[in-house]
């Protein structure tokens, strides 16, 4: 994989992960590849990237002046909010709007549920200042922005010791000029602080969702800030000067600069990028629908990918929703980390409390007492203790078997570790399945029709566990699964999304009267999102905009995403052409439709994409052979012990087959094949499992 305009150099992708940090560098000169896992430095996530850099140097001899670019995702901006560990934060609102965090969505998260308890907002309400000023949902100034009064908000907000300011004003999705003026005066008045309009980041009617993006912003914003100029400080000290990108939410990439002021938009830029390289995985093994599991050490995170990933623009974040465009990725429940525990019945539980990386599982001999997960792959042996990364982490049974031990000895039975070892992988399926069924079904994917890619630390390991608990026939696991989400990094395009708030109704009596308007706010869109890849400078001159639109029908509570691809914006039916396409998509999705109705066009929409140019390395031809297996081992499954052949990864010629049981080591994962199963290794180098019938 290169960037079409470098021959040369390394181009790096790097996940910072709650337990490991993962690197993938790809050197466009020889083509090889190299793969580096390191635990991960809560403390100090920055510190585990450059030692994941200096393992690259001195394992590979990859020089500092040799990377080119340099793709990073992270996971620290989604773990401050869930922690809300972030920033504290004022808001301005337009005077009369105070309680807008608390009413929030007038709703409960939970209609069913009496004793359900509202989040609690991120920002307190004493932080929260009324701003005199209005202006009308036309545009109308009703009354003048009280400038003295945002000046006194501020000089109070930052006396009350507050980190950062979020503007959110009444219609400023689309009139703007107030809350821009607004952010210019606390700059003035306290420049020390992080501010945000909530115009800047995401123009979209609806005032508490836009508040909430402003909010996220600025909750996160001060130490991703931080973080982002200790890592390139750090990197300019080691000798690395190349140009370094973030990995977003909505499965591209942005350059640091943008993500230090919208660091919002990488939220869940870690699970986001595993997928887009998913995607590329499957569609190099001849595949278009799978179900992306990534199973890594602190969760499992499952995406649906009809072709293309599955986006969403409501995804939830702990207690807040978020109207960004996201790759739609929903959580499934423990990773190898998560601690198995009793509940206060008794019931065996796993997760969603993890080990992490410090101290993590107990059989890493670093303190932890805890069973988790891995624990258990190691007392079933699936594991090998010494094999663990490559041999670089020894793992430690006699510290696993004592903490099964510990666990079974509360429930009371007379149960053997490795019984509890595969109760607790039991639990852990259990609680997959009973969340990937319904995702199926919502998105209306048939499971026999779709295959699994499986991908992190764990994800191998666990798949054909999951596959035939839910009766999925076919496994795809990508030659360095335990570093996908950093491949994804390598191979997602510069990508950006961009909103207009219209709230235009397109009358049936007269569609083209609203098609020089519509064609206007597009051309508008469209310049905006040329503009912001100019910005980025990383375009080789190939670029698309793609187009969509919100549409319903009037009085609706909902809107459906109308694609608008192909449409020729200045031609004179450009409305009438939007109503039949809402219509085609509305009766694909609800079976059916209402001609006679009006039409609600609620946002447009745009996303800017310079593509990365991949060069794939060629398929390779081989022979169906069965491969010769190094040993075998004895692996405790379904209430005994089984034989399963052992073979290494790289080992293993393409065209190769053999029949589970089995287990395959590599330096990332450990896949293991339970019995039923057949695998292939594909011309790509991924692994095919297919189940028996």
């Amino acid at each position: 994989m290169s960037d079409a305009g470098n021959a040369t150099g390394v181009r790096i992708g790097i996940d910072v992960g709650g337990t490991f940090t993962d690197l993938v560098a790809f050197d466009a000169g020889s083509g090889r590849q190299h793969v580096v896992k390191t635990p991960s430095t809560p403390a100090e996530p920055h510190r585990a990237v450059l030692a994941a850099l200096d393992q690259l140097r001195t394992d590979f001899g990859v020089p500092p002046a040799a990377v080119h670019e340099i793709m990073h995702g992270t996971t620290i901006g989604v773990n401050t909010l869930l922690q809300r560990s972030g920033a504290k934060v004022g808001l301005l609102v337009t005077e009369g709007f105070r309680d807008l965090l608390t009413l929030g969505r007038a709703r409960l998260p939970d209609v069913y549920n009496y004793l359900v308890e509202l989040p609690v907002p991120l920002t307190a309400r004493r932080f929260v200042k009324e701003i005199r000023g209005r202006r009308l949902a036309d545009g109308t100034c009703r009354e003048p922005l009280d400038e003295a009064g945002v000046r006194r908000a501020a000089q109070e907000l930052l006396e009350s010791g507050v980190d950062a300011v979020a503007i959110c004003f009444l219609h400023s999705y689309k009139y703007p000029e107030d809350e821009l003026r607004a952010a210019e005066i606390v700059r003035e008045t306290a420049g020390a602080l992080f501010v945000c309009a909530s115009s800047e980041v995401w123009p979209e009617m609806r005032e508490y969702e836009r508040a909430m993006v402003a909010l996220i912003n600025c909750h996160v914003g001060p130490g991703m800030e931080r973080y982002y100029t200790s890592l390139l400080g750090d990197l300019h000290r080691e000798g690395i000067t190349s140009r370094v990108y973030s990995t977003k939410s909505n499965g591209g990439i942005m350059s640091v600069a943008a993500a230090q002021q919208r660091p919002v938009e990488t939220l869940l830029s870690g699970p986001a990028a595993g997928v887009v390289a998913a995607r590329y995985i499957a569609h190099r093994a001849g595949f278009e629908d799978v179900v992306a599991i990534d199973m890594g050490g602190t969760s499992t995170e499952a995406a649906i990918i009809r072709n293309e990933p599955r986006m969403s623009t409501d995804s939830v974040v702990g207690d807040f929703h978020l109207v960004l465009p996201t790759v739609d990725v929903q959580s499934l429940g423990a990773g190898g980390g998560s601690i198995a525990w009793l509940d206060s019945s008794g019931v065996l539980k796993v997760g969603p409390r993890s080990a992490g990386s410090d101290p993590g599982p107990a059989c890493y001999g670093l303190g932890g007492r805890e069973a988790t997960i891995t624990d258990a792959y190691l007392e079933l042996g699936i594991l090998h203790p010494d094999r663990f990364l490559g041999g670089k982490m020894p793992l430690h049974p006699q510290e696993s078997r004592a903490a099964l031990a510990a666990t079974a000895a509360l429930l009371g039975e007379k149960m053997a570790p490795v019984q509890l070892a595969e109760a607790i992988l039991h639990v852990a399926t259990s609680n997959m399945y009973a969340k990937l069924i319904p995702q199926l079904a919502q998105a209306g994917v048939d499971r026999n029709q779709v295959a699994l890619v499986a991908y992190g630390g764990a994800g191998p390991t666990h798949a054909f566990l999951l596959a035939r608990e839910v009766g999925i026939d076919t496994v795809i696991v990508p030659p360095r699964p335990g570093t996908l989400c950093a491949l994804g990094a390598l191979v997602a395009d510069v990508k950006s999304d961009f909103i207009r708030s219209v709230n235009l109704q397109v009358r049936q009596t007269a569609l083209e009267d609203s098609s020089p308007a519509i064609a206007g706010w597009l051309a508008s869109l469209g310049q905006e999102a040329q503009a912001w890849l100019d910005r980025e400078n990383r375009s080789t001159g190939e670029y698309s905009l793609v187009f969509s639109a919100d549409m319903r029908y009037a009085a609706q509570a909902f809107t459906i995403e109308v694609p608008l691809d192909g449409f020729d914006q200045t031609t004179d039916k450009l409305a009438t052409s939007m109503v039949r396409q809402f219509e085609t998509a509305y009766v694909a999705q609800f079976g059916i439709g209402n001609l006679s109705t009006n039409v609600d066009l609620v946002n447009l929409r745009v996303t800017a994409v310079a593509p990365t140019q991949v060069t794939e390395a060629p398929v390779v031809a081989g022979s169906a052979q069965v491969p010769e297996a190094q040993e075998t081992r004895d692996v405790y499954l379904d209430g005994g012990f089984i034989t399963c052949a052992v073979y290494e990864r790289d080992s293993l010629g393409t065209g190769g087959t053999f029949a589970g049981p089995a287990i395959i080591a590599q330096y990332d994962t450990t896949t293991f094949v339970p019995p039923g199963f057949t695998v292939t290794v594909d011309p790509s180098t991924s692994l095919i499992g297919r189940r028996a019938r």
